[in-house]
């Protein structure tokens, strides 16, 4: 499913609809890519006046659009403008296959606005090492690859399974996935 196509039907939603007369508007949309196709995009709404986000679920399969509750944003939230977003989701996705040297176990993707507008795509390997990446939402270019560690940044090791050897990567993939 493209975001256009999500944001599209989430505009004609009755409950959408209310909460941009109420001055939300998009500031972001999430997708996770699930056997090679977006099923569903989360799309994100932010009010200015009550620092609030509203999730809004965008399914493919059953046409629904679900709004979920309002929460507190932990930042100030910037408009998308659509017209801006030049690139899919695909081609972006196809850009960072060819930068990516590995293999990905699970696929996140974020469109949102930072200097310019990006699509963030997280490639996330066995061994808990996540790839980002910035593609331009305009140009396709990836602005910026950024590689981090989650078992180190959290020190997951030492803290939860100091008698293990997570030198191994099958034993640190059979730990974290199997709780």
């Amino acid at each position: 499913m493209l975001l256009l196509d999500a944001i599209e039907k989430a505009e004609n939603d009755e409950h959408v609809k209310s909460l941009a007369s109420d001055g939300y508007f998009l500031c972001s949309g999430f997708a996770s890519l699930k056997s090679g196709s977006i099923n569903e995009w989360i799309l994100h709404y932010y009010s200015p006046k009550n620092r609030k986000v509203v999730d809004c679920f965008v399914g493919q399969a059953d046409n629904a659009v679900t709004v979920g509750e309002e929460t507190p944003a932990v930042k100030e939230m910037h408009k998308i403008d659509k017209s801006s977003i030049k690139i899919t989701v695909d081609k972006a996705l196809d850009t960072v296959k060819k930068a990516f040297r590995g293999k990905a176990s699970s696929i996140l993707i974020v469109l949102h606005k930072k200097q310019t507008l990006v699509w963030t795509i997280n490639m996330i390997t066995l061994d808990m090492t996540v790839n980002s990446f910035d593609v331009d939402a305009a140009s396709g270019k990836i602005l910026d690859r950024k590689t981090v560690s989650l078992i180190k940044k959290f020190d997951i090791d030492s803290k939860y399974f100091p008698f293990f050897d997570f030198t191994i990567p099958k034993i640190r993939t059979i730990l974290y996935f199997k709780k």
